[in-house]
């Protein structure tokens, strides 16, 4: 079995005594860059990268079966918010959920998702399926051209991290919801 100092050696010494590394679980600190020096002689700011779970699921979150639940299930996140936010969904391999990423609030008719903070949250809450979501404070849930590009785009790096997308839902400013899925909107 490898030790901590062994593991430390491992990551190109970055970690030191004083830093944690547990499997995936409660507590994750990686990463203590604190005394490296830049090539002007001072100090690089101290850089962790921490995961805590505050609170652990029994057997897992609620079961999503259709479009229509999810919509359901969202509601209280997206409400009568007046710009567009986008979310994802995780699940665990039995569909049960695990939790939702804020992943990016907007203005009236646009979001800016990052693809990297969108996946990094998913990969951290050990997600092996996800589905995203927005809403169009519009109250037109028909997705955008910009919704299918991005859809397409996520898609294809979901797959590259064997982490699949169930569908992308959005949801009007009324409560309609429009399943890309359902509508065969879902970019192949």
């Amino acid at each position: 079995m490898r030790t901590r100092r062994d593991q430390s050696r491992s990551f190109g010494g970055y970690l030191d005594e004083e830093d944690e590394y547990q499997m995936p679980g409660e507590r994750i600190f990686l990463a203590g860059f604190d005394g490296v020096k830049s090539c002007t002689g001072g100090a690089l700011p101290e850089v962790k990268l921490a995961l805590e779970r505050t609170r652990c699921l029994k057997g897992g979150g609620p079961l999503l079966k259709t479009p229509s639940e999810v919509g359901d299930f969202l509601a209280k996140h997206f409400g009568c918010q007046p710009q567009e936010q986008f979310l994802a969904v995780g699940f665990n391999s039995r569909n049960e959920v695990l939790g939702v990423l804020d992943v990016g609030t907007g203005g009236i008719d646009s979001a800016a998702v990052d693809p990297r903070v969108m996946f990094s949250g998913l990969i951290l809450m050990g997600a092996s399926a996800f589905i995203m979501a927005h809403n169009h404070p519009s109250g037109d849930p028909s997705p955008s051209r910009q919704d299918v590009d991005l859809t397409r785009q996520l898609k294809r790096g979901a797959e590259l991290l064997t982490i699949r997308m169930l569908d992308h839902i959005v949801i009007s400013r009324g409560g309609e919801i429009h399943s890309m899925v359902q509508a065969g909107t879902m970019p192949p």
